[in-house]
């Protein structure tokens, strides 16, 4: 009897994987390494540029799918930091544009992690409050506090801030003293490039060499990153890059400079996490903030039709770091603060996504200072107590915080080491014309 119906017996693995297949075919393709089994994770070739939905990258992501439990489940314990700084992002403007289905990441997003307000501090100019984000620290205590500073010796101002003049270590710095990698992309305060444990690609080389060409020296750190990455930047006069941005933003003028910086700074960091690995990836994109400076004038209610493109265009390259993630990765998206009706908002963004993140939290009294301790936190390293800063408890997966108490150090000040100077003799008037664009000067 046995031997008549051996081959009966061997269609019931077949039965069971069949089964499994139908049951995880819509699942998200974040990555997840299941042993002869592919969901399409999309990391063999490159992504398109920009102007992806969730839909497009990413089959059976809807921003109306509910599987409470699903995604926590299939995460494991954070090993490495996706954090994406989106300058002046604003749920005033993200929320009602969910409602109407056009940003289906940032509606999943919402939907499978945890979001909130992150409450900007005062007066809200960007050194400080990138600073603040990455240190955890008011600006009292890591030094950065304007655009602009003082030379010592003529008395003049003039407008660049250094990463020297920082006064503590930035996160990136305590990964390093922990032996943890990091690549940083066009974070504020970051030129002259720090050496750190991965690699540096500092805020100059967007603002002179991307916008204008100009070349500073530690633009990137190592020096050999440079001649690695400079390919990447957009050249706007090539028919393929016409040909995009006329189809990202329907034919309207006005977003080419700003979708070059961008673009540039989401094709580098993606090139970074596949080839580098890090412990920590972050980005800073600024041009959307840029954007609504020049065109969200003061009797408007809402922003304008080229705003609102620009916000699917950004939701895109979401998509595109979400098709990037593993079941270890946490997606952090931050901004410094809000912006409407042509000024600064104090009501900024926060959410959270990924391993160690509770599925649908709500994140409450989120202030800037409160990012590099929960980062900390998520990676199992100590908060330094000097830190203004606290964890957010109530964005962490069920059962973390117990697995994983917040421990603390007194301080990390005494890993810190200021990058060397460098020079460029551009690099003050970039900052100065960029700033003039945007009305911060005249």
């Amino acid at each position: 009897m046995l031997v008549k119906n051996w081959k009966s017996l061997l269609l019931i693995p077949l039965l069971f994987l069949i089964l499994f297949v139908l049951y995880y075919k819509d699942i998200p393709s974040l990555g997840f390494d299941i042993p002869g089994l592919s969901l399409g994770r999309g990391n063999e070739n490159p992504l398109p540029s920009g102007g992806q939905t969730a839909r497009d990258r990413r089959p059976g992501i809807q921003t109306s799918r509910t599987e409470a439990g699903r995604f926590p489940e299939r995460f494991g314990t954070p090993e490495q930091i996706i954090l994406l700084g989106i300058d002046a992002a604003d749920w005033h403007v993200i929320d009602p544009m969910i409602r109407e289905g056009k940003l289906e990441n940032f509606a999943f997003l919402k939907q499978n992690g945890a979001w909130g307000v992150l409450e900007s501090i005062k007066p809200m100019v960007s050194p400080p409050l990138w600073t603040t984000i990455i240190t955890g620290k008011d600006r009292d205590k890591h030094g950065i506090g304007d655009f602009q500073q003082t030379n010592a010796k003529t008395g003049k101002k003039f407008f660049q801030v250094y990463s020297y003049n920082r006064k503590c270590p930035a996160l990136w710095n305590i990964l390093t003293s922990k032996g943890l990698s990091s690549c940083i992309v066009n974070w504020w305060t970051t030129w002259p490039a720090e050496t750190t444990e991965g690699c540096m690609v500092s805020s100059q080389f967007i603002l002179s060499y991307a916008a204008r060409g100009n070349i500073a020296e530690r633009m990137t750190s190592p020096d050999s990153l440079f001649e690695e990455i400079r390919g990447m930047v957009v050249r706007l006069d090539a028919p393929e890059e016409q040909e995009k941005i006329t189809r990202l933003f329907q034919g309207m003028a006005g977003a080419e400079k700003h979708y070059r910086n961008d673009e540039t700074v989401a094709r580098i960091t993606l090139h970074l996490l596949e080839t580098r690995r890090p412990t920590l990836c972050a980005a800073y994109l600024w041009e959307v903030d840029h954007l609504k400076h020049i065109r969200w004038l003061k009797d408007m209610a809402e922003p304008d039709a080229l705003i609102r493109l620009y916000y699917e265009y950004l939701d895109g390259v979401v998509g595109r770091f979400l098709s990037r993630m593993k079941g270890h990765t946490t997606l952090v998206i931050v901004s410094d603060h809000g912006f409407s009706r042509a000024r600064h908002r104090e009501e900024g963004i926060i959410i959270l996504f990924g391993a160690g993140i509770r599925e649908g939290a709500v994140i409450q009294d989120a202030v800037l200072r409160d990012v590099t301790p929960t980062l900390l936190a998520l990676l199992r390293l100590p908060v330094g107590r000097d830190m203004d800063g606290k964890v957010l408890m109530d964005c962490l997966a069920p059962g973390y915080a117990e697995q994983h108490p917040v421990r603390f150090v007194d301080t990390y000040d005494n890993v810190y080491k200021p990058a060397k100077p460098g020079k460029s003799a551009a690099a003050a008037k970039d900052l100065a014309d960029k700033l003039k664009s945007m009305g911060y000067i005249q």
